[in-house]
């Protein structure tokens, strides 16, 4: 049922019923097999004859099934029926319960997606080759299923799509704009850089470059004309603020390492990989373990002191 509830009995259907559940079981032809099925062969007979096209259908399946129909019950059959047809669909092209459970939100067709649109939808699944996509509905969300769906937004740009807080998953994005929306990153508006605020900011100690996060960045040099020399402003300021980062490559496991040292004075991190490493050294006496890193780390460590 909606309530998440598979009911055993008729007392249980009654207790946990909800008129689109059920509506949406008749027109299935579900609810007749499971009266059939658990003896109540006379409402699965009398469901039976009963009509999708039916006047006061609603009211007709409460009598039969016994439950009271509320005054306040105002259920949209014709998108109750849409949606049952687009489960069937989808049922031909996978058995993912999470994508069936979003059957009503999915467009096949730029006419679905229309429709959800003016329906106020703000999720919408995109089962489809493509769609076109305009900056003109606030807060939506759209997630390409079964597939990557091209999403054509014309001459919108990423700007545009952050500031109607738009977020695009999973699905290639084409643009006539000269800085489309890039697709490596949900592209979702919200973000606290201002569009006319200066690129990047002053920052004025170690503590703001530790705690600073690079999305803004990104942003917006995925939608400026200026990305190439941005983006070298954006390395000095990175270059001469890691300057000031006390750089530690244990820094996060050397408070456990004092604790095991202190109580094990014999303590040997390399004990493991030790016979390993011995091995090694006596048949290449030039061994460094560190070669890869080596490089980072003298760049890193040279920075810190200077």
């Amino acid at each position: 049922m909606g309530d998440g509830t598979s009911v055993r009995t008729i007392e249980e259907l009654r207790e946990h019923f909800d008129m689109e559940s059920i509506i949406a079981y008749f027109l299935d032809g579900r609810l007749e097999r499971w009266l059939d099925d658990h003896y109540e062969k006379a409402a699965a007979a009398a469901i039976h004859a009963l009509q999708e096209t039916e006047d006061n259908l609603p009211a007709k399946l409460c009598a039969i099934l016994s439950i009271e129909l509320s005054s306040n019950e105002d259920i949209d059959i014709a998108a109750i029926v849409k949606t049952i047809a687009k489960k069937k669909r989808l049922r031909t092209m996978t058995q993912d319960e999470t994508i069936l459970a979003h059957a009503r939100q999915t467009a096949f067709t730029q006419d679905d997606l229309q429709k959800l649109l003016t329906a106020g939808e703000t999720t919408i699944y995109l089962c489809g080759e493509n769609f076109s996509i305009s900056a003109s509905h606030d807060n939506m969300t759209y997630i390409g299923i079964l597939g990557t769906p091209i999403t054509d937004i014309g001459t919108a740009s990423a700007v545009d799509f952050q500031r109607h807080h738009i977020v695009f998953q999973n699905t290639q994005i084409k643009s006539k704009a000269a800085s489309p929306v890039k697709q490596q990153k949900t592209v979702k508006a919200g973000s606290k850089q201002s569009t006319s605020s200066p690129l990047l900011p002053k920052l004025p100690n170690h503590k703001k470059v530790l705690n600073y996060s690079g999305t803004s960045f990104l942003h917006a040099l995925s939608s400026s004309p200026l990305d190439t020399a941005q983006a070298r402003e954006l390395f000095r300021c990175l270059t001469a603020k890691l300057q000031l980062v006390a750089f530690d490559v244990d820094a996060s496991s050397r408070p456990l390492l004092d604790i095991i040292h202190t109580k094990h004075q014999n303590f040997d991190m390399d004990a493991s990989s030790r016979p390993l490493l011995d091995v090694i050294h006596n048949k290449y006496q030039d061994f460094d373990v560190d070669a890869s890193s080596r490089p980072l780390l003298d760049v890193i460590k040279s920075h810190h002191n200077g």
